[in-house]
């Protein structure tokens, strides 16, 4: 009797082991659909959850996570938000989405922001968009954000 215990308990534990990774799997940010993901990144900066919410972010300025980690610690901390909601979602195509939301941000009130979302790699990830100078007619520089990945 003590040999047949031992194998149910052996299998009951490998169903639990392989239902767990199935989970897992299903769970993971490769299965989230680019409304959840952006929902993920913005609780995660509301609770200033600094390392799960720049694992959403895809942003060029920055070539190593720790300068990233960094920078937008102090943003999420010195521009609180407090509180959010989606407002309207666009397709581009299969691999980029816009999503606009209502923020609530203690140092300024309500705005809204439209977030472009971009599918890397099986995830979806909030991307921040290279800024291009440009000289203006008196031969200034101004900064305007490309377009280039829309």
């Amino acid at each position: 009797m003590g040999k047949h215990v031992k194998i149910s308990l052996v299998s009951v534990s490998l169903v639990f082991i392989l239902l767990f990774l199935v989970g897992a799997i299903y769970l993971s940010p490769h299965s989230k659909s680019p409304e959840q993901a952006l929902s993920d990144y913005l609780y995660s900066v509301k609770n200033l959850n600094v390392d799960k919410a720049v694992a959403y972010i895809e942003d060029p300025y920055f070539e190593d996570k720790k300068s990233l980690k960094d920078f937008y610690d102090k943003a999420y901390r010195s521009d609180k938000l407090t509180d959010f909601s989606v407002t309207d979602v666009k397709q581009i195509d299969e691999k980029s989405m816009d999503i606009t939301c209502n923020l609530k941000i203690d140092s300024m009130g309500e705005t809204s922001h439209t977030f472009h979302m971009i599918n890397k790699e099986g995830a979806w990830k909030v991307y921040i968009e290279p800024a291009t100078i440009q000289q203006d007619s008196i031969g200034g520089a101004t900064s305007k954000t490309s377009d280039a990945s829309k």
